[in-house]
């Protein structure tokens, strides 16, 4: 079995592209996630949300790109994503 790099995210900024996988917990203030840009069609991140609070997860797209068509992505309690690049843009998974 493979593991990947993992980390929690507790506060807005960068994520961190040593990372794969990133769990966002906004139990304590609104975060802002911005994703890194990315070097190549199908760079890859894991997110998921892991707080039940009523706090705001927002997912921006690096500048000049979108996510699935727009600049961000609210990060509701629950849920996960795979975003992937291709092209000029991230889509969900």
């Amino acid at each position: 079995m493979s593991s990947i790099a993992i980390i929690l995210v507790t506060s807005s900024g960068d994520l961190n592209s040593d990372y794969e996988a990133h769990l966002l917990d906004a139990t304590n203030n609104a975060i802002t996630a911005n994703l890194p840009d990315f070097a190549a069609d199908g760079d890859s991140y894991l997110l998921s949300r892991v707080d039940t609070s009523l706090n705001g997860v927002t997912v921006v797209a690096p500048s000049g790109k979108t996510i699935n068509n727009s600049s961000s992505v609210a990060m509701l309690p629950g849920n996960k994503f795979r975003v992937i690049s291709y092209g000029t843009n991230y889509y969900l998974f």
